[in-house]
């Protein structure tokens, strides 16, 4: 990727090809905050969320444990994430996380 793509790019796009990570949804909060636990890889805040099968991204803001705010969570760690927009998913579904 040339370096004018990489500044000029959209903050829709996906910077990285594999997932780093993936999140299982156990519940969807009113004001957006998805719970759940992180199935595979790590997770920082600025990652991207994409359901699969979807073309939608979403950025990470925040990623919180109970009260406290995080920086990052590792594979088996229950934890809610804040995204930027609030993203349609269900419960039971899994979201592919990528590098931003």
């Amino acid at each position: 990727m040339s370096f004018l793509k990489r500044l000029f790019r959209r903050s829709g796009e996906i910077a990285s090809k594999k997932p780093v990570g993936k999140f299982k949804v156990d519940s969807v909060l009113d004001d957006g905050a998805i719970s759940g636990e992180v199935l595979d890889g790590i997770i920082y805040s600025g990652y991207k969320l994409k359901p699969k099968g979807k073309k939608i991204v979403v950025p990470i803001m925040k990623i919180m444990r109970g009260k406290e705010e995080i920086e990052f969570a590792i594979e088996y760690d229950r934890v809610i994430l804040l995204p930027e927009d609030k993203l349609k998913v269900e419960e039971g579904e899994i979201l592919e996380v990528y590098a931003s």
